[in-house]
């Protein structure tokens, strides 16, 4: 997207390493096909694809895409046309697995350009695909073998969900949009002696008879069962993924996680999130720590496995 911020830091990072500014082509040119990385780079270049972002007219334009691609029922969907009168409206949550669909429909054409053109992708489409899925993600890492929270299976209701926890004896558990990112579209539900109680990044709002979901960066709590229940149902109709919710490590009385960034199977980069709360995303208003707090409070060898 033209205007990402991350695409002009990734360009001043070359220009500061020595190197000239990346060539570049646009989701919107691409899906239109006014452009493709293979006519943009000599053979044998280097491609890295980078997020779609937050770009209103790249949703719409994905959205379309998808709306052609058959797929299993269930999720909401919408025709191309519909998809393409879409007004702006901050934070609505539309149509996640459609946008994925039309998502992979780009991967793959990215994909066939990079084949005729000989081109080396930095980050393989077929793995960018893989990571906006988070049940086929889970399952792929639980698969070679990487340690990850027990999984509770498809669910396609509150019922159900309350129904597989008391069966399985989890009582807390993150309900994930199975296409999202950014912790959108994210439940963090426990239950316990006092009742039911959820902390959320959806805002929930009827209109019309309709129940509209949005995305906010101010975490909130809910206990009303009922609208929990109007929530998380909401969520599944469009298609999410449970797993247990692990407690994460406590320091300096917030919570903790690590963002751990891998390059050619080596852990190269951390990042130690802090929170208040069960989500240390940073835009949700988590803070960067100093590793070596943690590192203090953790055996060598701990760390090194």
């Amino acid at each position: 997207v033209p205007d990402c911020p991350r695409v002009a830091r990734f360009q001043r990072a070359l220009v500061a390493a020595g190197r000239s500014p990346a060539a570049f082509v646009s989701y919107l040119d691409l899906i239109a096909g006014r452009s493709h990385p293979g006519w943009a780079l000599p053979r044998g270049g280097l491609v890295r694809i980078e997020s779609p972002g937050r770009c209103f007219e790249v949703e719409k334009a994905l959205l379309a895409l998808g709306a052609d691609v058959d797929d299993e029922p269930g999720p909401s969907r919408i025709s191309r046309e519909e998809a393409l009168r879409l007004v702006f409206d901050r934070g609505r949550l539309r149509h996640p697995r459609q946008w994925f669909l039309g998502y992979r429909e780009v991967l793959r054409r990215v994909d066939a350009g990079l084949d005729r053109f000989l081109h080396t992708p930095l980050n393989p489409s077929e793995e960018v695909a893989t990571m906006f899925d988070k049940r086929l993600c889970h399952a792929l890492l639980a698969g070679r073998g990487v340690a990850c929270p027990e999984g509770l299976g498809r669910v396609n209701s509150y019922e159900a969900l309350r129904d597989r926890m008391r069966r399985t004896r989890i009582s807390r558990v993150f309900v994930k949009l199975a296409h999202g990112s950014s912790a959108s579209g994210v439940v963090a539900l426990a239950v316990g002696a006092r009742g039911v109680v959820a902390t959320t990044t959806v805002e929930a709002e009827r209109a019309g008879g309709e129940l509209r979901l949005y995305n906010t960066r101010a975490v909130r709590r809910i206990d009303d069962e009922a609208e929990i229940a109007a929530v998380v149902d909401a969520l599944a109709r469009e298609g999410v993924h449970v797993e247990r919710w692990i407690p994460k490590a406590g320091l300096d009385g917030r919570s903790v996680d690590l963002r751990v960034v891998t390059i050619a199977g080596k852990a190269e980069h951390v990042v130690l999130r802090m929170a208040d709360g069960p989500m240390t995303n940073l835009h949700l208003g988590g803070r960067r720590g100093a590793v070596e707090a943690l590192l203090n409070r953790m055996p060598e060898g701990a760390w090194a496995a």
